[in-house]
């Protein structure tokens, strides 16, 4: 068997780079912009246990780590080893790790 040739292989390469997915978009930064400022953002100035509060849910322990977003769900640690993940719309537990 004799090797491709070099036409077979460029358009081989052509192929898998005109079928290959967009690039993903770019991350945001830190903070949004990398700034630390929003412009726009309307902070509530005061809360207390029920002011200003969408939802709480009680956490097995106590953790340092700030929470991350994905999409419906938010994923925040909980010491001393565990993973938690709730619903961002009510704070329900829909799953957690240790």
């Amino acid at each position: 068997m004799s090797p491709p040739s070099v036409p077979t292989l460029a358009a081989a390469l052509l192929a898998l780079l005109v079928a290959s997915p967009p690039p993903a978009r770019a991350a945001s930064g830190w903070r949004g912009d990398g700034t630390g400022r929003y412009p726009e953002a309307q902070p509530p100035l005061h809360w207390s246990t029920t002011d200003n509060v969408a939802w709480s849910t009680p956490m097995p322990s106590w953790g340092y780590a700030s929470p991350v977003s994905a999409g419906d769900r938010i994923c925040v640690t909980s010491e001393p080893s565990q993973l938690l993940c709730v619903s961002a719309r009510d704070g329900r537990l829909l799953w957690k790790r240790d």
